[in-house]
């Protein structure tokens, strides 16, 4: 049985669990972030950009239109009530993967699927870059009226109201469900939110409380610390005010990206969803389907092969993807293991084992999944020689909850 089917069948499934007067007939919600979409004009697909690419944290941005394709076509069969995109939706920011962009997912909204997305610190650019063998070339950006007018038809038109400082918004996604989107990327903001945004955030709070609305938060920096390595420029500015805003007004699940992570963080009755990067394997998003008395999420990978073989691609890569994005995300991070390692004094044979236990761990983190079998006496190495070491902090950080599976949730409402 094909991904999709399987996934149609888990939201018939959801459909079936009793749901409340606010959405009588289910309330299925897609939630994806980081697709760092490229379009294929700004780049040669040369060595210089793919070195560049190695570099990273495993995106495969070379890949991009195919998986967004893939995607497009996952939904249509799906047909959830709403698609969320939480910021960085391009790679660079370039107006051309705007556009084409923008394009692609109208024709979610064309199918009755509503769509709404929000700007990340990768969206918001004066100037872009097209890669090319010779260099990088400074191609148009785009600016946040840009960004709003491009993506009119996926949340902005349509909204419910807007922050007139931000491109924040508010949403419905059916009677009696609303979403909150909170952005923190506008120019000045730096990732920080500002008082007038929260006044505004308030407002926005007290009219859903009075219509008797469940509110589910969005934004693309994180709401609660996921991992104690990456708290400034991951988790929002001053996000503690927002916090007691959403616990005051029992918002209950706060939906976000940035961190590229797959990672379930609860605090204080709020739990916020930080989803993975749709172009980092494993390439999954989210399904949130709301209830009368709980809100159930699973994640789903995009099966970019069953695409593939659909379209009759013939390139062998995307008729095994799961296996090339694995393969690739392994190859970019020992490749920046490698390059930060090599000024290191250590023996080979304790620099391979080292390296060796980064990668066994990183995919599965990564992807949300339990580190089983594993304790924190396998980074002795590590602790002996690089005790203050961030990498090995990241590495202690991984093990504090082993066993924790982010790609499930159930969280039961009293509403």
């Amino acid at each position: 049985m094909r991904r999709p089917l399987r996934v149609l069948l888990s939201l018939l499934l959801a459909a079936l669990l009793p749901l409340g007067a606010a959405c009588a007939e289910g309330c299925t919600i897609v939630h994806l972030s980081d697709l760092h979409y490229l379009s294929p004009t700004l780049t040669d697909g040369g060595e210089a950009f793919m070195t560049l690419l190695r570099e990273g944290d495993g995106k495969v941005t070379h890949y991009t239109p195919q998986l967004l394709r893939a995607f497009i076509g996952e939904m249509l069969a799906l047909r959830p009530d709403a698609v969320v995109v939480s910021g960085d939706l391009t790679m660079n920011g370039a107006l051309q993967s705007h556009r084409e962009l923008a394009s692609q997912l109208e024709e979610l909204v064309d199918a009755g699927i509503s769509v709404f997305v929000l700007p990340g610190n990768h969206d918001l650019a004066k100037g872009a870059y097209r890669f090319t063998e010779a260099g990088a070339v400074i191609v148009e950006g785009t600016s946040g009226e840009d960004f709003a007018a491009l993506y009119g038809r996926c949340g902005y038109d349509g909204a419910l109201a807007r922050d007139p400082d931000t491109w924040s918004y508010t949403a419905e996604v059916v009677p009696g469900v609303r979403l909150l989107l909170v952005d923190v990327n506008a120019e000045g903001m730096a990732g920080s939110l500002t008082r007038a945004l929260l006044d505004w955030t308030e407002a926005q709070l007290q009219e859903a409380q009075a219509a008797g609305d469940l509110v589910i938060g969005i934004s693309h920096q994180n709401l609660l610390e996921h991992n104690e390595q990456f708290t400034t420029d991951y988790v929002i500015g001053y996000a503690l005010m927002l916090r007691r805003q959403w616990e005051r007004y029992g918002v209950p699940l706060h939906l976000s990206g940035h961190l590229h992570i797959q990672h379930i963080a609860r605090s204080n009755g709020l739990t916020d969803i930080a989803a993975s990067s749709l172009s980092v394997w494993p390439l999954q998003y989210g399904i949130v389907t709301v209830g009368e008395d709980a809100i159930r999420y699973e994640t789903h990978p995009v099966d970019v092969s069953a695409w593939a073989a659909e379209n009759v691609v013939e390139d062998a890569n995307l008729l095994d993807f799961d296996r090339y994005a694995r393969d690739f995300f392994d190859l970019c991070n020992r490749t920046r293991l490698t390059k930060r390692m090599a000024g290191w004094a250590l023996p080979d044979e304790d620099r391979q084992a080292m390296q060796a236990l980064f990668l066994r761990l990183n995919a599965p983190y990564f992807a949300g999944r339990p580190l089983t079998g594993l304790d924190t006496s396998e980074l002795a190495l590590w602790d002996s020689y690089l005790p203050e070491y961030p990498t090995t902090a990241y590495l202690h950080a991984m093990l504090l909850h082993p066993e924790q599976d982010s790609n499930t949730l159930l969280l039961p409402l009293s509403r």
